[in-house]
């Protein structure tokens, strides 16, 4: 038989005269218990994320790879291009054009793509602390998804107020799978979607593989592919 110790009542205690049944229910809730201890806080979620996407930037710092570029406007393809891409230590990777770029932008449409796509880098770059800022303010949850091995985490205000992220993480691989964001350039009526998709290269670093950015007041779309990544 299973009962109280002394002193105060555990949490799992059950009085004796509970019999079989008291005992099936303190080893219900002794496996409740060891299944929440197993379990991984929200605080220690967001620091695996974090430290997954700054092992990552480590890792890219040692590469240089090849960008392709797609501009369309209201359906139309406008531009194609295709950049050689070298990081920056602490800053956005500096692109320099290969051959000629075949453009048919106007200059409106030029200056808002060149809006956008910096928008768009401050979210590709990595903030270190700054999703355990935003849940020290609540404003930070944690989502399952169909796959038990993959979470969905959702921040508001990562770069500017108000902005949705949703980061798609990988636990058994500690790999990040996904990134989207509902942003804005200098004000919420002029609203820009990103969407990053993930990928593993031959040598195990985990980059980002395509990068949409979708300027809804602009009717414009820059789709972008990074391939043939080379070690320095």
């Amino acid at each position: 038989m299973v009962g109280r110790m002394s002193g105060s009542p555990g949490l799992c205690s059950v009085p004796s005269e509970h019999g079989e049944l008291g005992a099936l229910a303190v080893l219900a809730c002794l496996s409740l218990a060891s299944t929440a201890l197993a379990s991984p806080t929200l605080s220690q979620r967001v620091t695996q994320i974090d430290v997954a996407f700054q092992t990552n930037q480590q890792a890219l710092a040692q590469y240089t790879w090849q960008q392709q570029e797609l501009i369309t406007v209201k359906g139309s393809v406008k531009k194609q291009a295709l950049y050689q891409v070298k990081p920056v230590p602490g800053g956005t990777p500096s692109r320099t054009l290969v051959g000629r770029a075949n453009s048919q932008l106007s200059a409106v449409d030029e200056t808002y793509a060149e809006q956008i796509t910096g928008l768009a880098a401050g979210y590709a770059q990595p903030q270190p602390g700054r999703l355990a800022q935003l849940l020290n303010q609540g404003n930070v949850i944690i989502k399952p998804t169909a796959s038990p091995n993959v979470v969905k985490v959702e921040a508001q205000g990562y770069l500017k107020p108000g902005d949705d992220v949703t980061i798609v993480f990988d636990n058994s691989a500690n790999q990040i799978v996904s990134m989207q964001v509902a942003s804005y350039l200098t004000d919420q009526l002029n609203m820009v979607h990103i969407n990053a998709q993930y990928a593993q290269s031959a040598e195990g670093v985990n980059h980002v593989s395509t990068f949409t950015v979708d300027g809804l007041t602009g009717n414009l779309v820059i789709q972008e592919q990074n391939l043939n990544y080379q070690r320095k």
